[in-house]
Protein backbone atom coordinates (compact mmCIF):
# COMPACT_ATOMS: atom_id res chain seq x y z
CA UNK A 1 0.00 0.00 0.00
CA UNK A 2 1.39 3.40 -0.96
CA UNK A 3 1.01 6.41 1.32
CA UNK A 4 -0.16 9.38 -0.72
CA UNK A 5 1.25 12.57 0.80
CA UNK A 6 -0.15 15.82 -0.56
CA UNK A 7 2.21 18.15 -2.37
CA UNK A 8 2.54 21.88 -1.69
CA UNK A 9 -0.09 22.84 -4.27
CA UNK A 10 -2.69 20.57 -2.67
CA UNK A 11 -1.84 21.86 0.81
CA UNK A 12 -2.12 25.43 -0.45
CA UNK A 13 -5.54 24.59 -1.88
CA UNK A 14 -6.67 23.14 1.46
CA UNK A 15 -5.24 26.19 3.25
CA UNK A 16 -7.24 28.57 1.05
CA UNK A 17 -10.44 26.61 1.64
CA UNK A 18 -9.73 26.54 5.38
CA UNK A 19 -9.14 30.29 5.41
CA UNK A 20 -12.65 30.87 4.03
CA UNK A 21 -14.10 28.84 6.88
CA UNK A 22 -11.79 30.68 9.26
CA UNK A 23 -13.15 34.03 8.09
CA UNK A 24 -16.70 32.78 8.65
CA UNK A 25 -15.87 31.50 12.14
CA UNK A 26 -14.05 34.76 12.93
CA UNK A 27 -17.08 36.79 11.86
CA UNK A 28 -19.41 34.66 14.00
CA UNK A 29 -17.13 34.88 17.03
CA UNK A 30 -16.72 38.63 16.50
CA UNK A 31 -20.50 39.02 16.51
CA UNK A 32 -20.72 36.95 19.70
CA UNK A 33 -18.05 39.12 21.38
CA UNK A 34 -19.83 42.24 20.13
CA UNK A 35 -23.08 41.03 21.66
CA UNK A 36 -21.50 40.07 24.97
CA UNK A 37 -19.65 43.37 25.27
CA UNK A 38 -22.79 45.34 24.45
CA UNK A 39 -24.72 43.41 27.11
CA UNK A 40 -22.00 44.34 29.60
CA UNK A 41 -22.31 48.00 28.61
CA UNK A 42 -19.01 48.37 26.74
CA UNK A 43 -19.40 50.05 23.37
CA UNK A 44 -17.46 48.11 20.78
CA UNK A 45 -17.52 47.75 17.01
CA UNK A 46 -17.21 44.72 14.75
CA UNK A 47 -13.67 43.40 15.09
CA UNK A 48 -12.12 43.01 11.62
CA UNK A 49 -8.80 41.95 13.18
CA UNK A 50 -10.53 38.91 14.62
CA UNK A 51 -11.77 37.89 11.16
CA UNK A 52 -8.27 38.40 9.70
CA UNK A 53 -6.69 36.41 12.54
CA UNK A 54 -9.15 33.57 12.02
CA UNK A 55 -8.59 33.44 8.27
CA UNK A 56 -4.82 33.49 8.73
CA UNK A 57 -4.87 30.92 11.52
CA UNK A 58 -6.93 28.47 9.52
CA UNK A 59 -4.84 29.07 6.40
CA UNK A 60 -1.72 28.06 8.34
CA UNK A 61 -3.51 25.05 9.85
CA UNK A 62 -4.68 23.94 6.41
CA UNK A 63 -1.26 24.50 4.90
CA UNK A 64 0.60 22.47 7.52
CA UNK A 65 -1.95 19.80 8.44
CA UNK A 66 -3.51 19.34 5.02
CA UNK A 67 -6.84 17.53 4.90
CA UNK A 68 -6.52 16.69 8.62
CA UNK A 69 -7.28 20.35 9.33
CA UNK A 70 -10.98 19.58 8.89
CA UNK A 71 -10.98 18.10 12.42
CA UNK A 72 -9.68 21.37 13.81
CA UNK A 73 -12.18 23.43 11.83
CA UNK A 74 -15.08 21.27 13.01
CA UNK A 75 -13.92 21.43 16.64
CA UNK A 76 -13.57 25.23 16.57
CA UNK A 77 -16.94 25.73 14.86
CA UNK A 78 -18.53 23.43 17.44
CA UNK A 79 -16.83 25.24 20.31
CA UNK A 80 -17.93 28.63 18.94
CA UNK A 81 -21.56 27.55 18.68
CA UNK A 82 -21.53 25.86 22.09
CA UNK A 83 -20.12 29.10 23.51
CA UNK A 84 -22.90 31.06 21.84
CA UNK A 85 -25.54 28.63 23.09
CA UNK A 86 -24.06 28.74 26.60
CA UNK A 87 -24.22 32.53 26.52
CA UNK A 88 -27.90 32.23 25.66
CA UNK A 89 -28.42 29.60 28.36
CA UNK A 90 -29.49 26.82 25.98
CA UNK A 91 -26.31 24.66 25.88
CA UNK A 92 -26.63 20.96 26.52
CA UNK A 93 -24.12 18.51 27.94
CA UNK A 94 -20.66 17.83 26.54
CA UNK A 95 -19.75 15.24 23.94
CA UNK A 96 -19.65 11.71 25.30
CA UNK A 97 -19.15 8.21 23.95
CA UNK A 98 -21.37 5.18 24.46
CA UNK A 99 -20.27 4.81 28.10
CA UNK A 100 -21.18 8.48 28.76
CA UNK A 101 -17.58 9.38 29.56
CA UNK A 102 -16.34 12.70 28.18
CA UNK A 103 -14.05 12.44 25.16
CA UNK A 104 -11.10 14.71 24.41
CA UNK A 105 -10.01 14.87 20.80
CA UNK A 106 -6.38 15.61 20.06
CA UNK A 107 -7.34 18.39 17.65
CA UNK A 108 -9.02 20.28 20.50
CA UNK A 109 -5.60 21.65 21.44
CA UNK A 110 -5.72 23.67 18.23
CA UNK A 111 -9.08 25.07 19.34
CA UNK A 112 -7.51 26.16 22.63
CA UNK A 113 -4.69 27.90 20.74
CA UNK A 114 -7.27 29.53 18.45
CA UNK A 115 -9.44 30.91 21.25
CA UNK A 116 -6.37 32.04 23.18
CA UNK A 117 -5.32 34.00 20.10
CA UNK A 118 -8.79 35.48 19.80
CA UNK A 119 -8.68 36.52 23.45
CA UNK A 120 -5.37 38.24 22.74
CA UNK A 121 -6.88 40.03 19.73
CA UNK A 122 -9.83 41.23 21.83
CA UNK A 123 -7.49 42.39 24.60
CA UNK A 124 -5.20 44.28 22.20
CA UNK A 125 -8.04 45.97 20.32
Amino acid sequence: MEHNTPNFKERLHVGLIASVFGAIVGAVVSLIVLGVLSLLGFPHSFNRWMVAFSAGFFFVIGLFRGIESTDTIADVIGAAFVGAFAALGIAGGGAADVDATPQWRTSMWWAIVYFSGLALVVWVT
